[in-house]
């Protein structure tokens, strides 16, 4: 009786919250809270998928990719009581536990889930309020950034330095033969995922020291960075025609002043739209700090999504961080241009 009670209640619910698909509906599960053999005996055309992360769990119902989501009763009133964004279709009773069907507002069409006298603009301000600031996780998303940005900016400088020593270490021959097998090893470790490159520096190089996981990310960061940097710098310098190295020095210029004054500028300006595509590169792959333990903004995003079951707000605020950051490195180049070639 009990099994039939759950096939009904479930198809049901299904029926109301409207599947994406006519041949399949897609049920999440979170942990055991519901027997597969229950769901596929009577009605074999479900698909049941199993998750152990609320939050997986709750982000597979909001992105649609499944359809409705069978949780434990307690964890179900938590869930519904911190997010309105799910709503309970129906209460089912299994031979396990007692249970609840819940799903996605946004796949139901005719459910009024929010009170018609609330305004729009309140509810946005509570979830944000419960979601960011209440509990102080605020001060998670301040110290997420802040590794954010220490390990964007170790990573550019060391970056820069690699590719800028190894370019000088070329223009001399006596020195050539260190500056060639560390730039091919450098070139050639750029085609390494960089998450790897810093599993490689974390677990191995400095695996038996106290250095902290930004100081590895930037380090591994920097390295990976250099290599494409080290290619720009090349190209660039090497389009410069002699003749410009010649006039340089029959007007008496030489050594650090040539480049200052006559082939910098002539290379910098083309290397700017490359150096800030790298530049946001680098930025991305901060994210990969998470992976060794770093409280870097995508593993806070987790953790607030895991306390607060709420998915939207702080990925989206996470996205605006980053494309705000990454303005300013498109900023910060434009006004290096602007300054620097005004009058080109």
């Amino acid at each position: 009786m009990k099994k039939i009670k759950l096939i009904l209640l479930l198809m049901f619910a299904l029926a109301i919250a409207g599947c994406k698909s006519a041949d399949r509906t897609h049920v999440a599960v979170l942990g055991d809270s519901a027997n597969e053999e229950e769901i596929k005996i009577e009605y074999p055309e479900s698909k049941i998928i199993h998750f152990k992360s609320p939050s997986e769990f709750l982000l597979s119902l909001a992105i649609g990719k499944c359809d409705v989501g069978i949780v434990d009763r307690e964890d179900g009133e938590y869930i519904l009581s911190q997010n309105e964004d799910y709503v309970s279709l129906s209460d089912i009773e299994t031979s396990d536990a007692e249970t609840i069907i819940i799903a996605h507002t946004s796949s139901i069409s005719d459910i009024k889930y929010l009170d018609k006298n609330e305004d729009f603009l309140d509810n946005s301000i509570e979830r944000i309020h419960r979601s960011i600031i209440s509990d102080g996780y605020w001060k998670l998303i301040l110290r997420g950034l802040a590794a954010t940005v220490s390990i964007f900016l170790l990573g550019i400088m060391m970056a820069f330095a690699l590719a800028i020593l190894m370019q000088w270490m070329n223009k001399h021959r006596y020195l050539r033969y260190i500056s060639g097998p560390v730039s091919v090893f450098i070139r050639t470790i750029h085609d390494v995922p960089s998450i790897v490159l810093i599993f490689f520096f974390y677990f191995i190089v400095f695996a038996y020291s106290h250095v902290s996981g930004i100081l590895v990310c930037a380090i591994s960061l920097g390295v990976y960075t250099s290599g494409s940097l080290m290619n720009i710098f090349n190209v660039h310098l090497n389009q410069i025609d002699k003749n410009q190295h010649a006039a340089a020095e029959m007007l008496g210029l030489r050594g650090w002043k040539k480049y200052r004054y006559v082939i910098l500028p002539q290379a910098v300006k083309p290397m700017l739209p490359l150096l800030g595509a790298e530049s946001k590169v680098l930025l991305r792959a901060t994210t990969y700090a998470g992976y060794i333990s770093e409280l870097d903004l995508v593993k806070v995003t987790e953790i607030i999504r895991n306390q607060t079951y709420d998915v939207l707000v702080p990925l989206l605020l996470v996205s605006v961080i980053f494309l705000i950051l990454s303005n300013i490195i498109t900023e910060s180049l434009s006004a290096i241009y602007n300054k620097a070639f005004k009058y080109d």
